[in-house]
């Protein structure tokens, strides 16, 4: 079991590493897939920027908790796709439901699981 956690976080960090660059070099097709509209240069900046930055953390800290085979490092990522799925929640209380949205928070659930569960399994942080 603790072999396929750690498969499924490596998988999420190179999963987010290509989303990474694919945002830093194509921001429109992203944009074009989560129906955003950056009409001017600071909208695709903003792209690059927020979502770039989110994904990039995501990604590096998945690494490190694999790299250093320590859990705390995947909290970072953790609280990343909890703030995203509280969001993408409230945004379905606050404007109107639509089903394009369901996958985009079933995918969070999935990604806020894994990481809970390779957090129970990897060992804590090794005091020097």
């Amino acid at each position: 079991m603790e072999k396929i956690l750690k498969l499924l976080i490596g998988l999420i960090s190179v999963i987010m590493t290509i989303a990474w660059l694919r945002i830093m070099i194509a921001p429109m097709g992203l944009a074009e897939r989560l129906a955003m509209k950056p009409d001017v240069p600071l909208g695709l900046n903003s792209i690059r920027s927020f979502v770039g930055g989110y994904v990039l953390c995501a990604a590096v800290f998945s690494f490190l908790a694999l790299r250093k085979a320590e859990k705390q490092w995947l909290l970072v990522p953790l609280c990343l796709f909890v703030g995203s799925a509280i969001g993408r929640t409230s945004g379905l209380v606050i404007d109107v439901f639509h089903h394009t949205i369901v996958g985009s928070i079933i995918l969070e659930i999935v990604l806020i699981a894994v990481t809970i569960a390779a957090y129970r399994k990897l060992p804590p942080a090794r005091v020097p």
